[in-house]
């Protein structure tokens, strides 16, 4: 079995904030997998049969989302990898 051992100087602020990302990054994942997959058809499904609601409403949301979408890709992230 292969095995990966970190360690951090913990009395280094860098370093104890380095190690705090690690140890909190699949928290970071399922959390950013939640804004990206289900807050953007809580919005949708906000907005669905509300009075004077458009398609302009549905695109800026669609416009945002693929701006989170191009952020996570530029930084290399990709949620499947990280939540499964």
């Amino acid at each position: 079995m292969a095995k990966a051992k970190f360690i951090f100087d913990i009395s280094d602020p860098d370093e104890a904030r380095d190690m705090m990302c690690a140890v909190k990054g699949k928290d970071m994942a399922m959390a950013l997998w939640e804004i990206l997959h289900n807050t953007k058809k809580s919005f949708e499904w906000s907005l669905d049969g509300k009075e004077g609601v458009n398609d302009t409403h549905y695109e800026l949301i669609d416009s945002i989302y693929k701006k989170l979408w191009e952020i996570t890709s530029e930084h290399g992230i990709n949620l499947d990898e990280l939540t499964n």
